[in-house]
């Protein structure tokens, strides 16, 4: 007989936890108390895992036949000595049988799955995402935008920062809803500007580099406007993350779902068809009301996709607008023909500072 290790042990008749002794013999396991006294015997048939390794946890061991017993290990080796004496279906708390009606069955499952809960999942995620509170919608996105600022060259411009919202103020006293944005600027080649939740926008210098007039970056602005007024971003973040965050979100514990890959998340989320063409829609009516022309948003479309090559598409457009508002056809077709060639536009910046605010980022410091 080997003397094994320190564990913990519950009789099952109270509530008690003892500290023991495992002791190791040809059949199974003798556990000990403090003064050696023997409590239990557990031949090796007839031992389970009840809960698997957990680091920082451990395991919990329990006998087959349910005595409310319980042998719990803070020892990986020794838990693995122990494991390989076990019958297979008892070395783990769930294991599914590879058999031929397991499988069927699982693939019964998923296909189910497949073709109704998950989209009677994302259809309720609208609702779900208005029952997260505004707080915590704030928090998400403050801790999307940190991460950002690690992925990242955040700069501080204020002159390009006024500017940008000044086209905001314009942009949302034409919207339908009170809207309060805060601008984040980074200083990258990616051409993109997109919605974090909490009313947050990330404008990236690539994005302004490339536009041609005021009316294209009020376009683009007026069109994550829409996002952020349906708060899609919110409502993306809960369908790639799962249920897991929303509880956390709603029940307001700051659980993120993995804090490291928000922004990841966020800012290369696809918003699906209809949320495109509801943004857009948004941005129709805001531009009018606002004194743009709708044309820019096609324009910028088409010159963004225009200007990456057949085959570096998929690559660079990674952190791209294309990559987070896909141009369709349907969506260039609606954009393209809405807006009268009779319409004045009225920028709202003189040419200096359409020409500064291009310039966003280049004179910046890193914030401190």
């Amino acid at each position: 007989m080997v003397t094994g290790a320190s564990a913990r042990y519950m009789d099952g008749k109270t509530s008690r936890v003892q500290d023991v002794t495992l002791e190791f013999y040809r059949q199974g396991l003798l556990i000990r108390g403090a003064d050696g006294e023997t409590l239990a015997r557990w031949p090796y048939a007839s031992i389970k895992i009840a809960e698997d390794w957990s680091d920082g946890i451990g395991a919990i061991l329990v006998p087959i036949k349910d005595t409310g017993e319980q042998v719990m290990l803070d020892q990986k080796s020794i838990l693995d000595r122990i494991m390989r004496q076990l019958d297979y279906k008892h070395r783990a708390s769930f294991i599914i049988p590879i058999t031929i009606p397991s499988i069927l069955g699982l693939t019964v499952a998923a296909v189910i799955a497949a073709l109704v809960f998950i989209p009677l999942f994302g259809k309720a995620s609208g609702f779900i995402a208005y029952l997260v509170p505004k707080s915590m919608e704030k928090e998400l996105g403050e801790v999307a935008r940190s991460q950002l600022d690690m992925q990242f060259d955040a700069c501080v411009d204020p002159a390009a920062e006024k500017l940008i919202q000044r086209i905001l103020e314009r942009l949302v006293a034409a919207g339908d809803q009170t809207l309060e944005p805060e601008i984040y600027l980074y200083k990258t080649p990616v051409a993109n500007a997109f919605t974090l939740p909490g009313e947050k926008m990330a404008v990236f210098s690539g994005f302004l580099k490339v536009t041609k007039n005021e009316n294209e970056i009020s376009a683009v602005l007026a069109h994550e406007l829409g996002h952020m007024a349906y708060r899609d971003p919110l409502e993306g973040f809960i369908q790639e993350r799962g249920l897991s965050a929303v509880g956390g979100l709603i029940a307001g514990s700051g659980s993120f779902g993995g804090v490291g890959q928000v922004a990841t998340t966020l800012h290369t989320l696809k918003f699906s068809r209809e949320k495109e063409l509801r943004a857009d829609q948004y941005a129709i009516k805001t531009l009018k009301k606002a004194g743009y022309k709708v044309t820019p948003l096609a324009d910028f479309l088409v010159s963004v996709y225009a200007s990456v090559p057949d085959g570096a598409r998929d690559l660079e457009s990674k952190f791209s607008f294309l990559s987070t508002h896909p141009a369709t056809d349907e969506r260039i077709r609606i954009l393209g023909g809405t807006s009268p060639a009779t319409y004045n536009f009225k920028p709202s910046l003189a040419p200096e500072e359409f020409k500064r605010l291009k310039q966003a980022c280049l004179f910046a410091k890193k914030p401190e």
